[in-house]
Order: structure tokens, then sequence, then C-alpha cells
């Protein structure tokens, strides 16, 4: 296993991860192509949610571990229910979930806007 990404580099890999809706998914970390609920890592998972992916980026298979880039991916998260007050989200989960690909797009561009910035 290679070490984690540092946050910025992290947020970058998710995105490039599910940057094709193909490789998106909702209500689970991981998919096959069979469209089954797999580990992360799994050799077989063929899409990711916006946080599998960070955990697939940086190569952590334990889903309540810490990974970098979750901070900001929450940060925006957050500001962007503050855009958009029907959203009924507490994170990037939720917003993953309950959205659509163009928004979890935009949610990794502010990620990544915040990270390059180092906002706290």
């Amino acid at each position: 296993m290679n070490e984690p990404l540092n946050p910025l580099a992290s947020l970058i890999a998710a995105k490039e991860l599910i940057k094709d809706p193909a490789n998106w998914t909702q209500e689970a970390y991981a998919r096959d192509a069979r469209g089954n609920s797999v580990q992360v890592l799994d050799p077989t998972a063929s899409c990711f949610c916006s946080v599998g992916a960070l955990y697939r980026a940086n190569e952590i298979s334990g889903t309540d571990q810490a990974v970098p880039g979750r901070y900001f991916l929450r940060k925006a998260a957050i500001q962007l229910k503050g855009d958009h007050p029907d959203l009924d989200v507490t994170g990037p989960m939720g917003l993953n979930d309950h959205t659509d690909h163009e928004c979890v797009m935009e949610m990794f561009d502010l990620a990544i806007r915040l990270a390059q910035h180092g906002a706290a």
C-alpha cells in the first residue's frame, strides 16, 4: 500500500476516478460491473461514490479510517447545501446519494478550490 496522498492530490485523483458518470454510483462506496456493492479496493470495483473514490484513490480499505481530502469535501457539501436550501444533506455522502453526478462534480470542484487555498 502506498502512502496516502495529500488532500489536494487526493481530491483530484478521486474526481478523476468518477468524472465519467459510468464510474460513479450512489448508496454504496463501490460497485462492480453488475451493480453489486463491493469493497473500495476490490479489483472488480468499477464505480464509486464520492467518498469511496477518495478511499480508492488513497488505497485505504477501511471506510472508517480518516482519508485525505474528506474534510474539504464535507466543507464543499455544506457550502453547496447553503447555495441549494432544498437539498436535505449533511455531508458528501448525502449529497452524493440525493443529487446527481453534475452536483457531485460541483462538490469536488469546490473542495479542490478550498484545498488549494487551505481553507480551514
